[in-house]
């Protein structure tokens, strides 16, 4: 199964959460409405984080809808 990288741009972020809310497997909740990748790295700028699953195309479809661009996947 193939690697990818899932980020969210903490500075582009805009906490409406929909984008998120619609893929738990790769995004969680954090304080003040914000969202996370679930147990990734995480700092003022970014939060990013591995995963290997064959359940990469929610991850797809919460950046496609992602209104300011703040989710990056890239496959590794």
């Amino acid at each position: 199964m193939a690697q990818h990288k899932v980020e969210v741009d903490m500075k582009t972020y805009v906490s409406t959460g929909a984008y998120f809310a619609s893929d738990g497997n790769h995004f969680q909740s954090g304080k003040k409405q914000q969202y996370y990748t679930i147990d990734g790295q995480k700092d003022k700028s970014k939060s990013s984080n591995l995963f290997v699953d064959n359940r990469i195309a929610d991850a797809q479809e919460a950046a496609k809808n992602c209104l300011v661009y703040a989710i990056r996947l890239t496959h590794h």
